[in-house]
């Protein structure tokens, strides 16, 4: 009699005395898949049985500790195709759930980016402490949502000969709301660093929102030591 594997569909020829009046289980040796056979056999025609791979079983085994038949001599090319295509399938599914975790964790990593650029004013706003890990970046936020661009100085003399200290720069407001201008403080440092003088610079006009604001000062007659100039704005410039 034929015994088909319901598993992996690997054929069998069996004695019916393996197999007794009442059934019994028994184990396919090419998947581990067990299940019960009665007596009556599989049916095939001719040409099914003259093409299908079968493989002779052994002499009835009965496996003890088990409890069934272990049938069939297992054809090795067939069972070695087997074992690699569902090695390939297991190696394949493994590399699907992998890749999907990647891609879903790059996903959320590049819209929290996104919206982390998107929204930078206002998250800097509410935690200023976040302004300098945007500055590490080189993306423009800021605290006060004002940002003080780099001043320009000149010199020059007056009519007298006294000379004299330009200087010149602007002030963008960065959020969506007109603002009051902040007071610009100019210091004058020494080679050693050390402030020598400093004044300062109030703008008249406001900012308007997401624009700019030009500002001018001058200082006559600065410090013949003088070195160096920094700035800052004075204040925070509360919101209109």
């Amino acid at each position: 009699m034929i015994l088909t594997c319901p598993e992996c569909s690997t054929r069998y020829l069996a004695q019916k005395d393996a197999i007794g009046d009442k059934g019994r289980t028994v184990r396919c040796s090419n998947c581990d898949h067990k299940w019960f056979v009665s007596l009556d056999p599989d049916v095939l025609s001719l040409e099914e049985a003259k093409n299908a791979q079968l493989v002779e079983l052994e002499d009835g085994r009965i496996d003890d500790n088990k409890g069934d038949t272990s049938i069939g001599r297992r054809d090795s090319d067939a069972a070695s195709q087997f074992r690699n295509k569902m090695d390939a399938k297991r190696r394949r599914s493994r590399l699907l759930g992998v890749g999907m975790i990647w891609g879903a964790t790059l996903g959320l990593l590049a819209l929290l980016a996104g919206l982390g650029y998107l929204f930078r004013q206002p998250i800097v706003e509410r935690y200023p402490v976040l302004e300098a890990i945007y500055g590490a970046v080189n993306v423009e936020a800021s605290s006060t949502g004002l940002v003080l661009e780099p001043p320009v100085t000149n010199y020059d003399r007056q009519g007298d000969g006294t000379p004299i200290m330009y200087v010149s720069g602007a002030i963008r407001n960065l959020t969506k709301k007109e603002r009051l201008s902040p007071e610009i403080y100019v210091s004058i440092l020494n080679r050693m660093g050390e402030e020598i003088t400093h004044w300062t610079i109030q703008p008249k006009d406001k900012i308007p929102a997401l624009g700019s604001l030009d500002f001018k000062g001058q200082y006559v007659n600065p410090p013949l030591d003088a070195h160096e100039l920094t700035y800052r704005m004075n204040d925070k410039a509360e919101a209109n």
